[in-house]
Parts: C-alpha cells; structure tokens; sequence
C-alpha cells in the first residue's frame, strides 16, 4: 500500500514538473514569436522609409535633369548670339577696312601752283610714273592713322604728318619694286624734274585738317560700334545662366573696355591736334593780317607823301 502511495505521488510530481516545463516552453515561443513580430514590425518601417527616400531622389534627379536640360538650351541660345555678336564685329571691321582703303586711293585734286619750267621738265618721269602700277596705300597699314596701334608712345604729331605728306606726295617708299628698279631713260636724263618735285611744297593745312577730320570721324565710328557692342556684352553677362560662360564674357567685357579706352586716347590725341592746327592757322592768320595791315599803312603814307614831292618840283 505504500509502495503504491509513493509511486503514485512520484508519478504526480512528473506529471507537475513536466506541466511546468511545458508551461516554460510556451512562454519561451510566445516571446519569441512576439520579438520576431516586433523585428518585422520595424522592418516594414524602415522599407516603408526607403521608399519615401527612394521616391523622392527619383523626383529631384528628374527635377535636376530638366534644369540641366534647360541651362544646356540656355547655353547654346547665349553661344549662338555670341557668334553672331562676334560676326557683326567681324563684318563691321571688314567694312570699315574697305572704306578706309577705298578712300585712302583716291587721288588728291589739289591744284598746286608752279612756275613756268621747260618742256624736257613737264614730260619724262610724270608720264613713266602715271602708267606705272603703284602701291595703294592703305590707312590700315599705318601705325596711327587707321586706329590700329594701342601704344602710348606714339608722336602723334610726326606721324600723321608724315602719313599725310606721303599721301600727298609721290615717294619711292609707296612704289613697287617694279617700279623703283626700273628706271627709265628719261628720268636719268631730267633729274632736275626728279629734284624739283622731291622738294615739292608740304600740303596744306587745310587739306591736313580735312584728313584729319576724316580720320576723327573713322574713330568715332569705331568708338561708338565698340560701345554698342559694351551694351550688348553687358546684357549677356546679366542673362548668362552658368558662370563658366559667365567669366568668358566678363574676359571679354574687359578686352573690349582695354580696347575702347585706347580708341578714347587715339581721338583724344587727334583732337588735341587739330587744335594744335587751328591755332596754328589763326595764328598765321593774324600774322598775315598785321602784315597786310602794314603794308597798306605803308602805300599810304607813300602815296600821301607823293603829292607834296610833286608839287615842289613843279614850283
């Protein structure tokens, strides 16, 4: 009967403690399927999250490629109008070397007063030289008068008078080779003529003046295409959409503001003279008057002088 108590207690003590392991088992699974549900719970999250950022750097790629798609337009509107800015000059430079050299050939009409010489003089090396080929001289060539040169250190005064004379006069340094070379019989014979006309007069101041005047203008056209062309610079580099293209304009914003302010220095320096000339011309001027003044104060004091000279003779 004891034997039978104690099995049975044992057998209810197992059947207790594996109750309680059962028990502990379940409450492990429950807490593992909670920590696993609360892993997925995070999880669904953080892709959730993803998405959200994902969609949105998708939404800003296609904002930045239309941008760029927009500056790229941008830029080759602004390249196209500066090719053609760039054309214009180009054109506005070929036109105006043109005029220059179609108004430096032609021929001066200024009649130059000369003494009666002999026939052998008048003919000869005048006629050689009128149907021989000579150089045109062009007003792009020179240093000063065409606006080219930049330098402070130009005499202003020397060279265009000395442009002018040349274009005046005939001189061997505008001949062709051709021209200088062969040299005729009758110039070997009339060099007298050769002579007399090497030590022709200067031109006169007004023609000067008139040359001057022409080139004055010539400037002053290039001065104020170059200041159209700093207004439309101006506007590109306000409207340029990147700043690449936006520093090349400014680099030629400046080379054209070096430009304009040694065109500024050019007609400056023509000004001053042809002030130089006028004042020149009223000086003599006012010389030739006090001479003129003079000399009829002169014709008469002699001619109220002669009657009384007369009259004691006849006495």
């Amino acid at each position: 009967m004891r034997n039978m108590i104690k099995h049975a207690e044992m057998e209810r003590t197992s059947v207790l403690e594996k109750q309680v392991s059962l028990e502990r088992e379940r409450q492990q699974d429950q807490t593992h399927v909670q920590n696993q549900l609360e892993k997925l719970d995070l999880l669904e999250q953080e892709y959730n999250k993803l998405t959200t950022m994902q969609a949105l750097a998708e939404k800003k790629m296609q904002e930045l490629e239309a941008k760029l798609h927009e500056e790229e337009e941008e830029r080759k509107r602004m390249q196209a109008k500066a090719a053609e800015l760039q054309t214009g000059l180009e054109t506005n430079r070929l036109i105006f070397e043109d005029k220059v050299s179609s108004s430096s050939c032609v021929p001066s009409t200024k009649k130059v007063k000369k003494k009666k010489a002999k026939p052998a003089d008048k003919k000869g090396p005048r006629n050689y030289f009128g149907t021989q080929p000579h150089y045109r001289l062009s007003l792009g060539d020179m240093p000063f008068v065409a606006g080219k040169s930049t330098s402070p250190s130009h005499a202003v005064v020397a060279n265009v008078q000395h442009v002018l004379h040349l274009m005046k006069q005939h001189s061997k340094v505008l001949c062709n080779d051709r021209v200088i070379n062969s040299v005729p019989l009758a110039k070997q014979v009339s060099s007298r003529g050769c002579k007399s006309k090497k030590l022709m007069a200067p031109p006169s101041s007004s023609s000067i003046s008139e040359e001057l005047s022409e080139v004055l203008q010539t400037l002053q056209d290039e001065f104020g295409q170059m200041s159209f062309d700093h207004q439309q610079l101006i506007k590109l580099v306000q409207e340029s959409p990147t700043v690449e293209l936006k520093d090349n304009l400014e680099c030629e914003l400046e080379a054209l503001v070096g430009r304009m302010e040694a065109k500024a220095s050019q007609i400056t320096k023509v000004r001053k003279y042809q002030a130089q000339l006028q004042k020149q011309k009223t000086d003599k001027q006012k010389k030739e008057s006090k001479a003129n003044r003079k000399t009829l104060e002169e014709e008469g004091n002699s001619s109220n002088r002669s009657p009384g000279v007369t009259g004691t003779t006849i006495f």
